[in-house]
């Protein structure tokens, strides 16, 4: 097989040729994960169903970062930046929350040359329906298949030794793979082991909010924070265990918020990232940070709080035909930005590895066996089942490759790039070599893995040992250097 990436950065050789199979792939989920998917598996060649619950009638959410990593997958793909009113990340600033003082600058204008991509800001509406319209339309790869997203779909079970799929309105259908990305909340990650770790209260949550640029300098004690000629990027200012956190998104015409904090208030271990919050309660907890960022917060409206809670990394993401990815594999807390880039790694990781799957090694049904689901998604009635060990493998290949990589992130994501010394011993198991220790160390290890290229190599050792999954899987290193014009400010 002849895999690679052309020189427009786009993955290439992908498409099944003779004698490889094309995958019916079932997709939970229409999140961030699962479109990614569903656009990394189209591009290669298989059928992909994606069964939403929702209706996308009442689609909401704030601002999402977009690092370098996660950038080069989209490019990959041809998303559209400019259609979803992208905002370069230029530059990131810590400062003091009483005083403003800036205590850490950096330039990103190097990540093009040292990551071959840039990073961006967008808000999470506008770079998911980005995602739905490239899932849904032909590509320019020979061979691309768009995608069929089937909303008010609710899955009520699934089987993941049989592939089948169980709707709330009686549907039933048949997968060769099921992708699990129905987000932190999942109902199908027990399906797939018992042995996964609760989720645990961290004693934080966050104050999450959206304002317009033009209202803040509008106002003369805002004003100076946001001039017309100021940089696009992140600001943080950091005030005991209290941050506030802002960068822009719709091409600068709104600022984002995260404001996270000490927080004991919450005693259940349940997630709600959108759950409304009280002005007062801002107030009172920020009340002793500069008059400007306290001004910030009394302008601020439709307050939702996040309380946030941690689960341990899950060792095991798949099972039979079924995988989980995305929130539902390894949910992160947002300190290091990178849950959708982690989210958009995993689909393109599949992309690569269900991709030149031999025809003859696959499906051995015998008479009794169900007749597959059609690329129609036609409706399976009858019961019964073959869990292809050729597929297998492929996704336990898929669990090796990305495990350790999204279990060093997520407790990356316990503390601030600032605040490494937190998470240094939790983190040492599953990393390869040093453990980031300051901000310029964390952006080379988020940054410079390149997952497509981690996954071709695999697939040329497998190729290499006959098609055979060897195990433990060698990984591509992340050869990137310094990444940033960074200085200290004392």
């Amino acid at each position: 097989m002849a895999l690679g990436v052309d020189a427009g950065t786009r993955p290439v050789g992908f498409t099944p040729g003779p004698g490889e199979r094309r995958l019916d792939v079932g997709i939970i989920g229409a999140g961030i994960a699962g479109l990614g998917a569903a656009i990394a598996l189209g591009q290669a060649g298989h059928h992909v169903e994606v069964f939403e619950r929702s209706r996308f009638a009442n689609e909401v959410g704030a601002a999402i970062h977009c690092c370098p990593n996660a950038t080069r997958v989209l490019r990959q793909y041809g998303f559209d930046f400019e259609r979803a009113s992208a905002d370069l990340f230029g530059c990131g600033t810590v400062m003091k929350g009483d005083t403003m003082q800036p205590t850490y600058f950096a330039t990103y204008e190097d990540w093009e040359s040292t990551y071959s991509a840039t990073g961006h800001f967008f808000h999470r509406v506008d770079m998911h329906t980005g995602l739905k319209e490239l899932a849904q339309k032909p590509g320019l790869n020979p061979g691309f298949r768009a995608a069929k997203i089937r909303l008010s779909a609710e899955v009520m079970d699934i089987d993941c030794e049989t592939g089948f799929i169980e709707l709330a309105d009686g549907q039933h259908f048949r997968k060769d793979v099921i992708i699990i990305a129905d987000g932190v909340h999942s109902r199908f990650v027990y399906k797939i082991s018992d042995d996964i770790s609760p989720a645990r209260r961290t004693g934080q949550s966050i104050f999450r909010f959206l304002i317009p640029t033009e209202k803040l300098r509008a106002n003369p004690l805002t004003a100076t924070i946001f001039p017309e000629s100021e940089p696009s990027g992140i600001r943080v200012a950091v005030l005991g265990n209290r941050r506030m956190v802002w960068y822009p998104c719709r091409n600068g015409t709104v600022q984002n918020f995260a404001l996270i904090h000490a927080d004991e208030r919450y005693s259940t271990n349940v997630e709600d990232w959108d759950a409304p919050a009280s002005k007062d309660d801002l107030l009172t907890t920020y009340q002793a940070f500069h008059p400007a960022l306290v001004e910030i917060c009394n302008q601020a409206e439709d307050i939702k709080l996040w309380p946030l809670l941690f689960r341990q990394p899950n060792p095991i993401w798949t099972k039979g035909r079924a995988v989980l990815i995305g929130d539902a594999a390894h949910p992160m807390l947002p300190h290091q930005g990178q849950g959708g880039a982690q989210a958009l790694e995993d689909g393109a990781a599949l992309g690569v590895l269900l991709s030149h799957i031999p025809e003859a090694d696959c499906f051995p049904h015998t008479e009794t066996d169900s007749p597959r689901s059609s690329s129609e998604g036609s409706e399976i009635v009858t019961e019964g089942g073959h869990i292809d060990s050729c597929i297998a493998d492929r996704l336990h290949l898929f669990q090796e490759i990305r495990k350790n990589r999204t279990a060093a992130i997520q407790i990356f994501s316990n503390a601030g790039q600032d605040e490494a010394e937190k998470i240094q011993r939790d983190a040492k198991p599953y990393v390869n070599g040093k453990v980031p220790t300051n901000q310029q160390e964390f952006h080379e290890y988020n940054f410079g893995y390149n997952v497509v290229d981690d996954c071709l190599m695999a697939l040329k050792r497998l190729e290499e040992a006959g098609n055979k999954v060897i195990f433990p899987i060698e990984h591509a290193p992340a050869d990137a250097v310094a990444i940033s014009k960074a200085r200290r400010i004392d």
